[in-house]
Formats: structure tokens, sequence, C-alpha cells
């Protein structure tokens, strides 16, 4: 079965593996430029950063807005802000 601080160290590990992602693309969401971003998750490169998030900055969310049909928008929003209200809880299904 395994020792209990060890079940215990990988189940906090996989959370904040599974909520550093919702964290980062929340703070872009904020304004957080890409380069603070990447210093926060200590990323070595600017370009791991950009590869990951960049799809998720202001500018680039701006552009895709004419792209998209009417009423994907506030679709986007709810569940957008839905995930942002949900607990952590949810990471463990």
């Amino acid at each position: 079965m395994g020792d209990p601080a060890d079940i215990l160290d990988r189940q906090i590990g996989d959370l904040g593996g599974r909520l550093r992602h919702p964290f980062a693309v929340d703070l872009l969401h904020r304004g957080v430029s890409l380069e603070n971003l990447s210093a926060q998750l200590g990323h070595k490169n600017l370009k791991i950063t950009q590869r990951h998030y960049s799809a998720f900055t202001p500018a680039r969310r701006d552009a895709l807005k004419d792209a998209r049909p009417a009423g994907v928008e506030k679709a986007i929003a709810v569940v957008t802000q839905n995930l942002l209200d949900s607990s952590p809880a949810i990471y463990f299904t």
C-alpha cells in the first residue's frame, strides 16, 4: 500500500501540478506579462512560457474574438468563471 507520507506527497504534488496551469492563465487574464509569469513559474527560458501560455494573453484572446461565432464569448466566460469559482476538489476527478 505504501507509506502514508509518500502517498500524501504524491497527492499534494499532483494537486500542485494541476493547479499550476489555471493559476498561470488567471494571472495572464489579470494582465501579468509573459516575462513576469515566466519568472513566477520558474521557467529557465521565456520561450517555454510563450509556447504554453501565449494563447491566453489578453491581446491574443481579443484577436480571436472576431473569429468566433456569436454567443461563444458568453459561453466561454461562463465556463471560465465556473472553473475559477470551483473548489480545487474538481482536480481530483
